[in-house]
Order: C-alpha cells, then sequence, then structure tokens
C-alpha cells in the first residue's frame, strides 16, 4: 500500500519529460517501414460500424491529428522537446519507428477512416484539418496539450450540436441520439 502512495506522489511532484520507452534501439525503427496495420485496422472500424447500425445508433468517426515541426529532424531525443508545447508528458517519436514512416502511417490510417465513413454513411471529422499544425497544441506528434484537448473538445462539441447526434431527452435529462441528419 506505501508503494502505491509513494508512486502517487513522485507522479504528481516530479515531472516526467517522457516514457520510459525513449531507448528504442535504432535498427528495429526500420520494422515501421512496413504498414502491416491497415487491413486489421479497417476490419476493426468496420466491425464498429456495423454494430452501430445494427443499434440504430450515431456514429461519428474521427481522423487523427498530428504535428510535425516544419524542416525538423525529429530524433526521439529528450531534445525534441523544444518543437512541441511543455507538457508533463510526451511519448518520443522513436517509440512508434521513423519519423517519416510514422506520418506515413497516420495518414494512411486516416484514409482509411474516410473510406470507411464516406462508404458506409456515417459521420465523419477530419480532424487532421481542424487543429492548426502550431505546437501549442501537441506534447509530442501526435498526444494534445491542454490547449490543444480545449481545442479538440470544442470541435467535436460543435460538430455533435450542429448535426445533432445527441438530445437532451426532456424527461430524465439523459442524451439520446437523435434522427441523422443529412450527411
Amino acid at each position: 500500500m506505501l508503494h502505491l502512495i509513494y508512486n502517487n506522489l513522485k507522479e504528481l511532484f516530479i515531472s516526467t519529460p517522457l516514457l520510459e520507452l525513449d531507448n528504442v534501439d535504432k535498427d528495429k525503427l526500420r520494422y515501421g517501414k512496413q504498414i502491416k496495420t491497415l487491413a486489421s485496422y479497417r476490419k476493426n472500424i468496420d466491425k464498429l460500424i456495423s454494430i452501430a447500425k445494427s443499434k440504430d445508433e450515431q456514429l461519428l468517426l474521427i481522423s487523427y491529428a498530428s504535428y510535425f515541426p516544419e524542416s525538423v529532424t525529429l530524433t526521439g531525443k529528450e531534445s525534441d522537446r523544444r518543437y512541441f508545447s511543455q507538457c508533463t508528458y510526451a511519448s518520443p517519436i522513436s517509440i512508434w519507428g521513423d519519423p517519416e514512416d510514422v506520418r506515413k502511417s497516420i495518414d494512411l490510417h486516416n484514409r482509411e477512416l474516410e473510406e470507411l465513413a464516406l462508404a458506409r454513411k456515417v459521420y465523419y471529422l477530419d480532424m487532421k484539418s481542424q487543429i492548426p499544425a502550431d505546437s501549442k497544441y501537441f506534447c509530442d506528434v501526435c498526444h494534445f496539450s491542454e490547449d490543444g484537448s480545449r481545442l479538440y473538445t470544442s470541435i467535436v462539441s460543435d460538430f455533435i450540436l450542429k448535426n445533432h447526434l445527441l438530445d437532451l431527452e426532456k424527461n430524465n435529462g439523459t442524451f439520446v441520439h437523435a434522427a441523422p441528419a443529412a450527411l
């Protein structure tokens, strides 16, 4: 029990700039060149869409926003932090692979998501085009800072309200899905 208290206090008062995953063997970064997750990603998202449709529920698919500083070669080292918002936690890019492979993977997964949304006629929000490519919104290439989180939630909330995806049920104060809006 004492070790849990200690770990909680340590986490609160001692800033850990990067997760303990930054010692990625450089030789292993090459494995990120082959993106092997697209088929399973598509299958999983398609299954989620099927489940939502079978329950007559609205579904909102949201693309991944990311930030790769222009004219900068990210290394996965502590020095990369200067290109992002100063968050308590950040993940070095090297835990995902070579920066260009990571960028390519995010773009390909976003394309899969958009294609599925169009093909299956579900709501889609292109968050990548909504969040400005600005360091103040990102702790690292894909995790939002506090400002980024505020902007993200504002964009999602506005989209949900604009498209009437949720309506407040007057009787008991709970949210229920609304009638489908035109896509």
